[in-house]
Parts: C-alpha cells; structure tokens; sequence
C-alpha cells in the first residue's frame, strides 16, 4: 500500500474519532443540564412604605369677568380688541343710550364709558361698534393672567389618600406631556356626581395652587392632576406578580435551602408593583417572581436573585 494511501486512511479515522468524540461531548451536556435542578427567579420579602399614584381630571380656572353695560344702547366705539393687554381702568367701548329724558323737549344723547374691571387681558369681544349693547348681556371678557389655577375632581374612592397641602403634578396633554408642579390648597367637604346625568360615580372638588409658575395654562384648558399618595408604611412586601391564587386561596411559592416551598399568606393592600402581607411570611423569605409554572412544592431549584429594573 502506499505512503498516500495510508496518510488518507489515518486522516479519516482521525475524523471519525473527532466526530465520536463531540457527539460525547454534546450528549453528556445535554444529560447535564437535564439532570440539574431548575433555575427560577427570587425576590426578598422586604418591609417599607406602599405608595400608590393618584390621579384626577382638572380644568384651568382663573379670574375671568365679563363685561357688560349698566344701560341699553348701541356700541358706538370700540377701544380694545382680543389679546390686548388692558389695566384696571381702561376703556373697552363707548354706548350711547339715546334720548336719556324720555319725553323732554331737549332730546340729550346718555353715553356710558365700558372700562376694563382689573388689570388683564381682552379674551373675549363680543360686540362691533354699531351692535346693540343690553345691560346683564356681556360685551367683553377680561381674564386676568396671574391669577390662574387648577380645579381637579378627585374620585370619591381616592379622596381618602390625598391632603390638604399635597404636591403634585398637573399634566398638559396639549403640550406633549408637559408638566408643572402644584399644590393641593383645599379640599371640598362633599361629593357631586361626575356628570349632570349623576352617572359615572362622584367626585370631590380640589383647588390646585401653581407653585412653579402657570407657565402655558390657560383658563379653559383640560389638564391631568397626579400625586404619589402612602396608603400603608413600614410594612411586610413582596412583589405583586409573586402571588398565587386558585380555589383555596392565596399563596407564594417560598424557597428554602434550595427547594420550593409554599406558603399560604394573607393579603392587605395592593398597588400592582407590591402587595402587602399580613401573615404567611416573614422579612428575608424568597419568594418566586419567575419561573412559578415550571415547579411545585418540593422541588429542588437554583434561585437566582432578581436584579432591580427586572
């Protein structure tokens, strides 16, 4: 045979045993990995405050007054137009109300002078000069810019959880999301219906104060009221998506000296992040937050610890 044949010969047999050997390989891990216990996701029974997020619908409020005359004539001139900046004082339009002695033989023209009722802006104008103008019905409106605040109508459920002096956020969804810090200044003593229908549940009225400025507010607009609210403190917790429920009741699957234990636990509240516990556990147990589905009590598992952001 020669030298050629040989070497090929030998490089083939070398293949096969390299072949032999990775399958080896790769069935004794494979036979490892099932054979080792599985692996699940724990979390700390810890104590510590429950906070919840409270939420509340609100309208822009503000110093607003409408303007009218105190006789019936016609808008000779106006002075003012929407957006002008006016001072307490200025005229927005003259009305002439004619003949002001009904019956005299000097027929004398009555003129009154409407001024602006504080310092502000012109919202709204009503009227053109030659209109009618007609005491009680309103030729103009002055809002006052600096004078603005935050009317929020708490659900009766929630009023519970917020105080009088309590921060919180008001969200612009007309600026993308801006926001702009408040205060609760106070709180109404009762509860109305939500809507004239009285469906939809009750609210209780709130003042919002503008503690950081009323940056773009304006009276009129819609706003989001929210505040962080702590509903029970110092207190047993573990992550809400730890607990278990069927027909006998509530229950977390524990670990303990690396097998799965359950315990039975009894709840108090709740904010979908953590739960509160009332008995069943103690501070440090480790619960499973992942992994629940694949054991049962008494199995051997690895218990890896959840990493905060998880």
């Amino acid at each position: 045979m020669s030298n050629n044949a040989s070497s090929n010969k030998r490089k083939r047999s070398s293949r096969w045993i390299w072949w032999v050997a990775g399958i080896a390989i790769v069935g004794g891990l494979i036979a490892w990995a099932s054979s080792r216990p599985p692996e699940v996701t724990v979390a700390p029974a810890e104590r510590g405050d429950l906070d919840v997020t409270v939420t509340a619908t609100g309208d822009v409020d503000g110093r607003v007054a409408e303007v009218s005359p105190a006789v019936q004539g016609q808008v000779e001139a106006v002075y003012r137009n929407e957006g002008d900046w006016v001072s307490r004082g200025d005229l927005l339009c003259r009305v002439t109300s004619g003949p002001s002695m009904p019956g005299s033989s000097a027929a004398q023209t009555a003129f009154e002078t409407v001024e602006a009722p504080f310092d502000g802006v012109v919202s709204r104008r009503y009227v053109d000069p030659g209109d009618s103008a007609i005491p009680g019905q309103p030729i103009f409106q002055v809002a006052d810019a600096g004078e603005v605040w935050v009317t929020a109508q708490i659900d009766d459920i929630d009023v519970g959880k917020v105080r009088e002096g309590q921060e919180v956020e008001i969200v612009l969804p007309a600026y993308l999301g801006h926001s702009l810090p408040g205060r609760i200044e106070w709180i109404a003593a009762t509860a109305t219906p939500r809507t004239e229908m009285g469906i939809g549940g009750k609210v209780v009225r709130s003042r919002i104060e503008l503690t950081g400025g009323t940056g773009p507010l304006r009276p009129g607009m819609e706003v989001d009221v929210s505040t962080q609210a702590t509903i029970a403190r110092d207190v047993l917790l573990v992550p809400a998506d730890a607990v278990i429920e069927d027909e006998t009741g509530r229950f977390v699957l524990k670990v303990a000296n690396e097998r799965v234990e359950r315990a039975d636990i009894e709840l108090g509240a709740n904010n979908y992040v953590h739960a509160q516990v009332l008995e069943g556990l103690s501070a440090g147990d480790l619960v499973v937050v992942d992994g629940k589905d694949d054991v049962k009590p008494g199995d051997e598992v690895r218990a890896k610890m959840r990493q905060p952001g998880e």
